[in-house]
């Protein structure tokens, strides 16, 4: 899991990882489902090897315009990303702590990219 500081960091560790399974973590450290739900994607690392985690802190000023540009208004919240055509396209928004709807939409997501390497 990447700790990200302002959309510059973010939009390098995108385009720096665009060949992974990106998945934007937006929480806040007041948070108890968040701190939760960090802790389970830290204890599950091995299980999501192929997935880059990129960690918003909410309460960032630095990611304030990232919170309201990607309209983040329910933490945690998660969403995957992938790089298409030069443009970063959202793919599935996860709200709240729902572990098994994560590791399902992760490996949807994982059985796409493998089908598009084939």
């Amino acid at each position: 899991m990447i700790d990200v500081n302002g959309y510059d960091e973010l939009n390098k560790l995108i385009w720096n990882n665009k060949e992974k399974i990106i998945l934007l973590y937006f929480g806040a450290t007041w948070c108890g489902p968040c701190q939760q739900l960090k802790e389970k994607i830290k204890q599950e690392k091995d299980e999501l090897k192929d997935m880059i985690v990129l960690h918003l802190d909410c309460d960032s000023e630095e990611n304030e315009d990232i919170v309201k540009d990607w309209t983040i208004s329910t933490l945690p919240t998660q969403i995957f990303v992938h790089v298409e055509n030069e443009n970063v396209i959202k793919d599935n928004r996860i709200e709240g702590f729902d572990w098994i709807k994560l590791k399902m939409v992760y490996q949807e997501t994982k059985n796409i990219k493998a089908a598009q390497n084939n």
